[in-house]
């Protein structure tokens, strides 16, 4: 599976151009990935049943409808399959923190900081105190605080970035306009910076 993220290293670079047979190619890569990672989801979740509100549910239906639509026109072109590369890595990333939850602690912080697009908060009539107060509120009841505006920090437990990014999720998927007030959403697990918000908006299309 490795091997053929590999192969795929380089397209990025040489833009949207290509030839039909290279778009397929990409999707044949891809549909394989998100098997494994469907695989890779049920194992780190003990193949457990999800209430269909749940954040892991909407995470593994998300990707499972991925899967199926590779294989359909609504993915045809190499802007495609740079969205859905930019899914693969951030639920990979998100599937290790299952994995790991169990038996590791971070040797650091884990944080999310909220960038505001100040222009789409006006134009909604909203502020970005309104935007804030639901991570607020839940921040306040999983012991994470706000050392800065918008930047949230949680303990070095086990369960950090999981309980942070299930947050942002079912907050999301259930207020669809939320992803849209902001330029970025950075999350930090052990040093490695991430704008989680392209794969974001990408899980609510």
């Amino acid at each position: 599976m490795i091997s053929n993220l590999t192969r795929m290293g380089d397209f990025a670079q040489r833009g949207t151009t290509m030839k039909d047979y290279e778009v397929i190619e990409q999707i044949e890569i891809f549909h394989e990935l998100y098997w494994g990672l469907l695989a890779d989801f049920h194992r780190a979740t003990d193949n457990k049943v999800f209430l269909s509100s749940s954040p892991l549910s909407i995470f593994q239906n998300k990707l499972a409808e991925i899967c199926h639509d590779l294989l359909s026109p609504k993915y045809s072109t190499m802007d495609d399959m740079l969205r859905v590369r930019g899914v693969y890595e951030f639920a990979r990333d998100y599937i290790k923190a299952l994995e790991k939850a169990g038996t590791r602690y971070y040797d650091n912080l884990t944080t999310l900081r909220f960038n505001f697009n100040m222009e789409a908060v006006e134009a909604a009539g909203t502020t970005t105190e309104a935007l804030l107060a639901p991570m607020r509120e839940y921040a306040r009841e999983k012991g994470i605080s706000e050392p800065e505006y918008g930047f949230f920090t949680l303990p070095t437990d086990r369960n950090s970035y999981c309980i942070i990014i299930d947050w942002v999720i079912e907050y999301s998927h259930n207020n669809k306009e939320f992803p849209h007030y902001f330029k970025s959403i950075i999350s930090t697990i052990d040093d490695e910076v991430e704008d989680c918000l392209p794969a974001l908006m990408e899980l609510d299309d």
